[in-house]
């Protein structure tokens, strides 16, 4: 862990956003970190991850409004 911080280095992040440039850019920041990640466009693309799969993601981050599912 890096000192001062409770991140761990390395997460499995879950990124979901309708908008190209935020998720490419949250993509490759979190992948120039170490991070393993899986990006999404749209809430429906979220709901076809499985529950066994969700449950192995440390953190989420998430668009509040998409235009397919919220």
């Amino acid at each position: 862990m890096k000192s001062g911080f409770l991140i761990p280095e390395f997460m499995k992040i879950l990124i979901a956003d309708d908008e190209d440039s935020w998720r490419k850019t949250l993509t490759e920041l979190c992948k120039k970190n170490g991070h393993d990640l899986r990006a999404v466009s749209d809430g429906a693309d979220v709901t076809r991850i499985s529950d066994n799969e969700l449950r192995t993601f440390h953190l989420a981050l998430l668009d509040y409004k998409m235009p397919i599912t919220n």
